[in-house]
């Protein structure tokens, strides 16, 4: 199986985001609805498979106002088909997006981790 997990920081609004001050953000973005399941026994790369690929991708993920992953960069890879897995699982997350002091809606960046198992 695998599962999922991240935690925020500060970016500045619009959509080339750019980190402020985590001091500017009153509560991070959180994760909507069911992020951690995945069926491993039937989206599992088949090279990574064969292989027996298992393991760790970190991503860092630009979340803009309305919640939505803008952009997706991979801090590590392990290839064999999961870093695409890993970055089209990123695409599909949804988020309540974080507030500034204000309590306004801001993009920031969240860091998110992919933990891949292969199926017993």
């Amino acid at each position: 199986g695998g599962s999922g997990s991240g935690s925020g920081s500060g970016a500045g609004p619009g959509v080339e985001a750019r980190p402020v001050s985590v001091a500017a953000i009153k509560t991070p973005a959180k994760p909507k609805g069911d992020f951690d399941y995945f069926d491993a026994g039937k989206d599992y790369p088949a090279a990574a498979r064969t292989l027996k690929v298992e393991g760790l991708i970190k991503a860092k993920l630009i979340v803009d106002e309305g919640g939505r992953v803008v952009k997706v960069t991979l801090i590590n890879r392990l290839g064999h088909g999961l870093d695409e897995l890993a970055v089209r699982r990123a695409r599909a997350l949804e988020f309540t997006p974080a507030t500034d002091d204000r309590d306004r809606p801001v993009s920031s960046i969240v860091v998110w981790e992919f933990t891949f198992a292969l199926p017993s």
